[in-house]
């Protein structure tokens, strides 16, 4: 099952790439894979004016290609390694989609050059509105059948901690998006009502910036 090539909006985009702005004045190359409609490229472009590369398993009829520096179509599971590096590779909401997350994490170094970084997103298992949908409906609720079919893998903060260590990565920072959804409430966030719940169980996604020093 396909997604939709949407990764969030411009408030996600936001929280992504929070303290990297040195590491995209003094980017070269940058990567985003799995990039959809190329929404997040189109964000860089405006941002930062940083036209990544693009890598994803289907062209998307709305991808965005004027604010990418190249496109290819390529399996995600495994990244080949690329005739260039990258300064930052993001991989935004991709890993849930992924069979084995493990195999596309150990891929990665490959792709980065000398100081470069890896910049994922994942949907938050361990939120209180996922824990209570476990609880209450027996799946977590972004990887509901009924609402998200394409997301197939929950991972933990704390798993992607592990796989990239085992990837090789030594240096590794996670936060939280402290933007998450009330449960039983359609539509209202904590931050509209207790905006000063933002840890892990009041967010939505989680974030996790990697290097191999």
């Amino acid at each position: 099952m396909a997604s939709l090539g949407i990764s969030g909006g411009t408030p996600h985009y936001e929280w992504t790439v929070r303290g990297l702005e040195t590491e995209f004045r003094r980017a070269g190359a940058v990567l985003d894979l799995g990039c959809g409609q190329g929404l997040f490229g189109a964000f860089l472009d405006h941002r930062f004016q940083q036209k990544p590369h693009g890598l994803d398993v289907v062209r998307h009829d709305r991808f965005l290609e004027e604010h990418y520096a190249s496109f290819q179509l390529r399996n995600l599971e495994s990244v080949e390694a690329a005739d260039r590096r990258y300064d930052l590779v993001f991989a935004i909401g991709l890993i849930e989609y992924l069979p084995n997350p493990r195999a596309f994490l150990k891929s990665l170094p490959a792709l980065l050059a000398p100081g470069g970084k890896v910049v994922l997103t994942s949907p938050n298992p361990a939120s209180l509105l996922s824990l209570l949908s476990l609880l209450t409906r027996g799946e977590f609720s972004a990887f509901r059948e009924v609402s998200n079919p394409a997301s197939i893998t929950p991972v933990l903060a704390v798993d992607a901690v592990r796989m990239l260590r085992e990837a090789g990565f030594t240096k590794i920072a996670t936060d939280d998006s402290g933007s998450g959804r009330v449960p039983f409430f359609r539509g209202l966030r904590y931050r509209q009502v207790l905006p000063f719940l933002k840890g892990r169980w009041w967010s939505d996604n989680f974030r996790v910036v990697a290097s191999i020093v």
